[in-house]
């Protein structure tokens, strides 16, 4: 099937793009939810990506509702797992779940997530979802700059 989507922007910074991210070796949170974890297996699997994780923090938060094994690509886990992505399954119905994982009671950012020179990629949130992680990593030192969204 034919390329769709422009691929992870950013929506307010045209001039910033996944690759120039890596380039500048920066650490990736990779946030997704559904089908939002098709286009981030598309990244996981690039080989710059991999590159990067064997260095750098290479983070995937992915929101599925129903039982671990019906999570999708769950037979690639490993592989990403090896290459040194930290693959962290969030389960449950609602996809405001997700920012529990990410965040405390009072809105900021859990110690044991890095922030600092790192891009997030969000994919297959509903809209209000994606915006409040918007607003959240915003308030913990992510610029709009530094979130990319996956258009698709």
């Amino acid at each position: 099937s034919d390329i769709q989507g422009q691929g992870f922007q950013s929506l307010f910074h045209d001039e910033d793009r996944l690759g120039l991210s890596l380039e500048a070796g920066k650490n990736l949170i990779l946030i997704g939810s559904g089908a939002g974890i098709g286009p981030l297996r598309s990244v996981l699997d690039w080989v710059p990506v991999q590159a990067l994780a064997g260095q750098h923090n290479v983070s995937l938060f992915y929101h599925h509702g129903e039982s671990l094994e019906s999570a999708a690509y769950l037979d690639l886990w490993d592989q990403w797992r090896r290459a040194g992505i930290h693959v962290r399954p969030v389960q449950g119905k609602e996809a405001s779940v997700i920012e529990a994982e990410l965040f405390d009671a009072e809105g900021q950012i859990r110690s044991n997530i890095k922030t600092q020179n790192t891009n997030v990629l969000i994919s297959g949130f509903p809209g209000k979802v994606t915006a409040r992680l918007s607003r959240l990593l915003a308030n913990n030192s992510l610029p709009n700059n530094k979130v990319f969204f996956c258009d698709y």
